[in-house]
Formats: structure tokens, C-alpha cells, sequence
């Protein structure tokens, strides 16, 4: 039985991903890279130090680690000066549907504390049992020890956790965490998110499954 929900940030809590696409392409612009947004799309849920490496290394070019450093400290920088990013549609409405139905609600990101407070306040922020960030781990998603450290935490075996992603490295991680897991398209379309459970086009869509889900219904109806 599920006894824990677990939240992705960007792109599941928040609608944050333009806004990182946006510091992302001012920050490579200088250096001649023309972002591919989906370069960042793909590597989501990464931490900000393994996703501007990773576009470096794409685009041949090499830096002085200082100088790698500063741009990804730039990067965060400017995210949190200008984001101007809103909660996911939806996602009040399930949290408190989790917590009616005794779940403990957990957020895990490979943002750090600091860039998701720019968005996320309270009084929704207390909501969370638990806040698993890139300060917290060693290994970042694709790698299962952000889930498995929030499992471990807030005392749920990881079969009995379901986690919430948008994105293919987050859905890795969670089922390396042997957990289940649902995808919602809303910042990739289905066919980047078939590890997942259940595809769902959005939060809504979700909720109105979300008693299925829950007793491990593989068959559930999408509109996808």
C-alpha cells in the first residue's frame, strides 16, 4: 500500500523549467552555445553543476573550473532575480488530497534550498514533511539516493512510496529507488517519459485516477 507521495519541483510543484531555460541560454550565450532547451528538459532534475558541465562538454568547449563554477553561480543568480514562476495548476489541490488520505507528502529536487524558497513559501511550504534538495545529497537524479534518502527519512519502505515526476531523470532515479511512478507531461511529451507507471497530461488528470493509482491499478484510464 502507498503510504507516501513524493514531488519533484520543476515542472511538477512549479513551473519554474522557462525560467531556468532563460538563465541558462544568458549565461551559454556569451561562449557561442545556442541552447537547445531540450538539453535542460533532458537532464532535469539534475543539479545545476551536472547540467551546465553536461552542455559544456556537449558543445566542445573547456574552461578553467573557476570559470565553470562562476557560470553556474551566475546561472542561479540570475534564475532567482527574475523568476517570475507560479505552483504547478493543481498541485495545493493534491497535496491536500494525499494528506486526507494519511500519506506523508515529501518534495525531492535537484535544485538547492535556496533557489526553491525564490517560489516556494509558506504557508504551502509547511505542507511538505520532509524537503530533500541538491544541499542533501551527494548523488543526484539519475541516481536513486535522493529518493531513497527521503524514504529513509520520513520512514516509508521505498515500495511504498510513490513519486511524481516530468522528466526521464527523475523517473530513472525513482524506479532505481524501486519506487512506482507517475509522469505528467508538463514539460516533455510521452514518449520521453515511458519508464514511468502511469502518463498522465497533467496534475488534474492524475487526481481524477489517483485511488487507482494508489492500489496499484496498472490499468488506469489516461487522455493521453
Amino acid at each position: 500500500m502507498i503510504q507516501a507521495l513524493l514531488l519533484d519541483f520543476d515542472g511538477v510543484v512549479a513551473n519554474t523549467m522557462p525560467y531556468h531555460i532563460a538563465a541558462w541560454r544568458e549565461v551559454f550565450s556569451p561562449l557561442g552555445i545556442q541552447l537547445d532547451p531540450m538539453d535542460v528538459y533532458l537532464r532535469e532534475g539534475s543539479s545545476a553543476n551536472n547540467i551546465g558541465r553536461s552542455i559544456l562538454q556537449k558543445n566542445n568547449i573547456q574552461l578553467p573550473e573557476k570559470k565553470i563554477q562562476e557560470l553556474i553561480d551566475k546561472k542561479r543568480q540570475l534564475y532567482r532575480q527574475r523568476t517570475k514562476a507560479k505552483l504547478q495548476e493543481g498541485i495545493e489541490e493534491l497535496v491536500a488530497m494525499a494528506k486526507s488520505k494519511k500519506l506523508k507528502v515529501a518534495l525531492v529536487t535537484g535544485s538547492t534550498w535556496n533557489t526553491i524558497c525564490t517560489v516556494l513559501k509558506d504557508p504551502f511550504r509547511s505542507e511538505f514533511n520532509l524537503v530533500i534538495t541538491a544541499d542533501d545529497v551527494s548523488r543526484n537524479k539519475p541516481d536513486p539516493e535522493p529518493y531513497l534518502k527521503a524514504a529513509e527519512k520520513i520512514g516509508v519502505a521505498p515500495q511504498q512510496c510513490l513519486v511524481v515526476e516530468n522528466a526521464p531523470y527523475g523517473i530513472q532515479a525513482a524506479k532505481a529507488a524501486g519506487m512506482r511512478c507517475v509522469a505528467i507531461q508538463s514539460t516533455l511529451p510521452k514518449e520521453h517519459l515511458q519508464g514511468a507507471d502511469w502518463i498522465f497530461t497533467d496534475l488534474h488528470e492524475m487526481m481524477s485516477q489517483f485511488d487507482l493509482i494508489l492500489n496499484h491499478r496498472d490499468q488506469v484510464e489516461t487522455l493521453t
